[in-house]
C-alpha cells in the first residue's frame, strides 16, 4: 500500500518537517494528523486494512529487568495500605453491614447481578468481593491486598499499553525505541503509579471496582490495537477479545462507558484509520471502523442506561436538586483544571472536597491554554491532542455525575483519565535523552528520581490517612474539609465508636451547624432536609451516650421532622424511608430506657411500618426483612401496660399508618 504525499507543502512545513524526526513517535506524515492526501481509493482502503509493517515490539530481559524495578517501587510505595482496617465512608454498608454480599450460592450470584447498592451497579466487582470473602471472610488485609494486586497488575498493564502505542506511533519503524526510550517508558508509568492521587483508589476497599475497570480497559484497548495489526480470522478474535473485555470493564464500574470513544480518538491517531477531519467519517472504509464500534456503543448505552437507573433510585441524592444548572456547568469546568492541577502538584488531598459552584479565571485559563496549545500543535505533534482529547473524554463520566447530582470532587476520577498523559510524557522524556548529549540522559535520570523522592511520602502518608475512619475524618477536616457536612458528621461517628463521646460531641455540633446553613440557602429541598435529619440523629446518639435524656429526646423528635419534610416531597425515595425508620428506632429505644413505654411502643410501631412498606416495594432485599425483625422484638418489649390507654394520633411524617 503506498500514500502519496500533498505536493502544496509551504517551505515552512518543509522545514518543520526536517526538524521532525521520521522515526520519532510524535511524528506524523505531511506533519498533519491525517491531513495528507492519498491516492484515489487509498483513502478508503486504509481506513480498515492494517498499516505495513509490524506494530508491535518483542519483549527482552531489559524489559523484564525494567518491570520489576517498577513493581517494586510501586509495591514499597503502597506497603502501608496493608495495615489498614475498614473505614466508615461506604465500607460499612458494602461489607460489614450487608449480609446479601456474605451470602453464598445462586441467592448471593442472583444478589450481585441485580443489585443498585448505594447508586452502583458493579456485578463483575461484587463476585471478587465475595472471592475475597470466601478466602479470608472480613479481614481487611486480603482485601487490601487484592486492591494492591490489581494496582501492580495495572502498572505492568499501562507499561504495555505505552510500548503499544509508541509502536503504532512510528508507523512499523521501531528505531527510535531504544534503551532510552524504554527507560522513559518505565519512568512514565511508575511515576504514574506511585502519585498520590492513585491513593484513594488503592488504599479504599471500596473503590476497589475503579482497578478491576482500568484493568479490563485497558486489555481492550490492547486487544483492539493488536486487531488493528492483523487480518481474516485472527482480527475477528481480538476484535471479540476487545469486546468480552470492554463489556467486563462495564460490570464492574461504569466509567468505562467512555472507552468507544477513546478509541474513535486513536483511530485518528496514532492509528490513522479516520481522517482528522469529519469530512472523511462517511467514507466506506471509515464506515468499516464506525461498524466495528456499534457494539461497543450499544453494550455503553444499555449499561448507562442501568447505571443512570441505579444512580437515581438508589441514593440518597434527588435528581436536579442539589445545585441549579447555572452552578453546575461552572463546576464541572473547575473540576477539569481542579484534577489536572492536582496531578502537578499534589498537596491538600483529601476524601472530600468542599465544592464550588463557579469556574475561577484560573481554571478557564488552564482549560483554555491547553487546548489552544494542543490544537496549536496538532501538526508537529498530534500526540499532544490526542492525548488531551483523551484526558477530557475519560473525565466525562465524573462530569456527568456532577451534572445529575451532588457536585463531587474525588481523587478516584484521576485514575482513568491519567493514563492519557504517560505515552505523551514517556515520549517527551525519550525525545529529550536522545539528542546525542549524556547530560540530557543524567537529568532525565535525576529528575524522575527526584520526583519519586518527593512523591513516594506523600503517597506513604496518604496511606496512612486511611488506615481508620479516625484518622481518615481527622485529616479529612483538617485538609480543607471544615466546611464539610459529611466530614464533621463521619469524624464524629468515628470518635463515638471508638468510645471517645465526649470528643464526638462537638464534630456533631459543627455538622449541625453547616448543615442548617445549607438548610437556610435551600429551603424545603428534600437532600438538605434528609442531611440535617441524619445529622440530628448522629447528635441524638452522642447525647443519649452522654446520658442526656431530655436533650437527646428533643433532637431525636427534630430529626423526624426534617427527615419525614424529606420523605412528604419524595414519598417513594428508598433512603429516606430506610433514614426515617431509623430514627423512630433510636427515639423508641430511649424512650424504652426512660420506662416511657407507651411513647417507645408508638416509635416501633411506626419503624416496623416503614420498614414493611420497603418489603413490600423491595421483597427480595433480606437486610429489611432483618431489620423489620428486629423492630417487631422491640415492639412487643415496649408493649403499653394494662392502664395505657391507646390514642390515635397522626404521625408527623404525614404518610398513612
Amino acid at each position: 500500500m503506498t500514500r502519496t504525499r500533498s505536493t502544496a507543502l509551504t517551505g515552512a512545513d518543509r522545514e518543520e518537517l526536517r526538524r521532525v524526526e521520521p522515526g520519532h513517535p510524535l511524528w506524523d506524515e505531511a506533519g498533519v494528523t491525517g491531513g495528507g492526501t492519498t491516492t484515489p481509493g487509498a483513502k478508503d482502503k486504509d481506513a480498515h486494512t492494517p498499516a505495513a509493517g509490524p506494530a508491535t515490539v518483542a519483549w527482552t530481559e531489559f524489559d523484564a529487568l525494567l518491570v520489576c524495578g517498577m513493581i517494586l517501587v510501586v509495591l514499597v510505595a503502597f506497603l502501608p495500605t496493608l495495615d489498614n482496617g475498614w473505614v466508615a465512608w461506604d465500607d460499612d454498608m458494602n461489607f460489614l453491614h450487608n449480609p446479601e454480599f456474605r451470602s453464598s450460592g445462586w441467592p448471593g450470584v442472583k444478589w450481585a447481578w441485580t443489585t443498585y447498592l448505594l447508586g452502583v451497579y458493579q456485578p463483575l466487582a461484587w463476585m471478587l468481593f465475595k472471592w475475597q470473602y470466601v478466602v479470608g471472610g472480613l479481614d481487611p488485609i486480603v482485601y487490601h491486598g487484592t486492591s494492591l494486586a490489581l494496582h501492580l497488575v495495572n502498572t505492568v498493564a499501562l507499561y504495555l499499553l505505552s510500548r503499544a502505542l509508541i509502536a503504532n506511533g512510528t508507523r512499523g519503524n521501531l528505531a527510535g525505541w531504544t534503551a532510552s526510550a524504554k527507560v522513559a517508558t518505565t519512568a512514565a508509568v511508575t511515576l504514574f503509579a506511585v502519585h498520590p492521587l492513585r491513593v484513594e483508589v488503592v488504599a479504599w476497599v471500596s473503590c476497589q471496582p475503579y482497578l478491576l475497570c482500568v484493568f479490563f480497559s485497558i486489555s481492550a484497548v490492547l486487544a483492539y490495537l493488536q486487531a488493528c495489526e492483523v487480518r481474516g480470522l485472527h482480527r475477528r478474535l481480538w476484535l471479540a477479545g476487545s469486546y468480552l473485555a470492554f463489556a467486563a470493564a462495564l460490570m464492574s464500574k461504569a466509567p468505562a462507558i467512555i472507552l468507544p470513544v477513546i478509541l474513535v480518538i486513536l483511530d485518528i491517531y496514532p492509528l490513522r484509520r479516520l481522517n482528522a477531519r469529519p469530512d472523511g467519517w462517511l467514507s466506506s472504509g471509515a464506515r468499516r471502523v464506525w461498524q466495528e464500534k456499534l457494539p461497543m456503543f450499544l453494550l455503553a448505552f444499555l449499561v448507562g442506561a442501568i447505571a443512570l437507573r441505579a444512580r437515581l433510585e438508589e441514593t440518597e441524592l434527588s435528581p436536579w436538586i442539589v445545585l441549579s444548572l447555572g452552578e453546575r456547568l461552572p463546576f464541572a469546568l473547575h473540576a477539569v483544571s481542579f484534577y489536572l492541577v492536582k496531578t502537578f502538584v499534589p498537596y491538600g488531598l483529601s476524601a472530600i472536597y468542599v465544592p464550588r459552584t463557579h469556574a475561577s479565571a484560573e481554571s478557564l485559563t488552564i482549560i483554555v491554554g491547553v487546548t489552544c496549545a494542543s490544537l496549536g500543535l496538532r501538526r508537529r505533534w498530534p500526540a499532544l491532542a490526542a492525548g488531551w482529547a483523551i484526558y477530557l473524554a475519560a473525565l466525562v463520566p465524573s462530569l456527568v455525575l456532577i451534572l445529575l447530582g451532588l457536585p463531587i470532587l474525588a481523587d478516584r476520577c484521576t485514575y482513568l483519565p491519567s493514563i492519557a498523559g504517560i505515552p505523551l510524557l514517556a515520549c517527551g522524556l525519550s525525545r529529550f535523552s536522545e539528542r546525542g548529549r549524556m547530560w540530557r540522559s543524567a537529568a532525565v535520570g535525576a529528575a524522575a528520581l527526584g520526583c519519586l523522592a518527593v512523591l513516594i511520602p506523600i503517597t506513604w502518608r496518604q496511606c496512612r490517612a486511611w488506615r481508620s475512619s479516625e484518622t481518615l475524618w481527622t485529616q479529612v477536616v483538617a485538609q480543607g474539609g471544615a466546611l464539610s457536612v459529611q466530614a464533621h458528621r463521619n469524624l464524629g461517628d468515628a470518635l463515638l465508636q471508638s468510645g471517645h463521646v465526649a470528643r464526638s460531641l462537638p464534630s456533631y455540633k459543627q455538622a449541625e451547624s453547616l448543615a442548617r446553613e445549607y438548610l437556610g440557602r435551600h429551603p424545603h429541598e428534600p437532600w438538605a432536609e434528609s442531611i440535617l435529619g441524619c445529622t440530628l440523629k448522629q447528635l441524638a446518639d452522642a447525647q443519649a451516650a452522654l446520658g442526656q435524656g431530655p436533650e437527646a429526646l428533643h433532637t431525636y423528635r427534630d430529626a423526624i421532622e426534617h427527615q419525614s419534610a424529606a420523605l412528604r416531597a419524595l414519598p417513594k425515595q428508598r433512603q429516606y424511608r430506610l433514614f426515617l425508620a431509623n430514627h423512630y428506632r433510636a427515639l423508641g429505644r430511649l424512650q424504652g430506657s426512660l420506662t416511657e413505654n407507651k411513647a417507645a411502643h408508638h416509635s416501633f410501631e411506626r419503624c416496623a411500618e416503614l420498614i414493611g412498606g420497603l418489603i413490600r416495594d423491595y421483597p427480595a432485599e433480606q437486610t429489611f426483612r432483618d431489620l423489620l425483625r428486629q423492630a417487631t422484638e422491640e415492639l412487643q418489649k415496649n408493649k403499653p401496660g394494662p392502664g395505657d390507654r391507646r390514642e390515635e394520633r397522626t404521625s408527623k411524617d404525614g404518610l398513612t399508618r
